[in-house]
């Protein structure tokens, strides 16, 4: 009867596109033109159960978290004021993509304590309508935030600000 996060700490992204424009206003519009999809967080579940002789049910639960950031190839050659603004705009992202996460987190918690109250018959049922619900907490989170876009926070928004 175990639940187990996989990667447990930060999380490192990899890459979700690999950005060769030239400017960083060059940036701003192919990030406007690929839209939602310039950064991922995503999540998977692998789970297995056993049931005991004395019929005892246990279900051991693995989340896996992953993340995908774009990264801007010309960076360093820019000017300070751009390369400020891209950091700023990757922590942004970086911190709604992460409350992806800490939703998931959060909400595998009670998906375990879910599936390990089923039984046989029941167990897939109840995992595929847990694993929905996290989905749509995620969808809805989206939803509010705009992607990023109307979100508020230490780094703002994920617009980025040309200078």
């Amino acid at each position: 009867m175990t639940l187990t996060i996989q990667p447990t700490g930060t999380i490192h992204a990899g890459t979700s596109h690999r950005l060769t424009e030239a400017t960083l206003a060059d940036v701003a519009r192919r990030v406007a033109a690929i839209g939602v999809g310039i950064a991922h967080a995503e999540w998977s579940f692998e789970w297995s159960w056993q049931t005991s002789a004395q019929g005892v049910f246990s279900v051991d639960l693995t989340m896996n978290l992953t993340m995908e950031m774009p990264v801007w190839s010309r960076k360093g050659s820019r000017p300070l004021p751009e390369q400020r603004e891209w950091d700023r705009f990757l922590r942004a992202l970086r911190q709604h993509e992460d409350g992806h996460h800490d939703i998931c987190r959060r909400e595998v918690q009670a998906m375990h304590r879910a599936t390990n109250g089923a039984n046989q018959n029941t167990a897939q049922s109840v995992f595929n309508r847990e694993a929905a619900r996290i989905d749509r907490l995620n969808v809805e989170y989206d939803r509010r935030s705009h992607h990023g876009t109307r979100q508020t926070g230490p780094h703002g928004n994920t617009v980025i600000n040309v200078p």
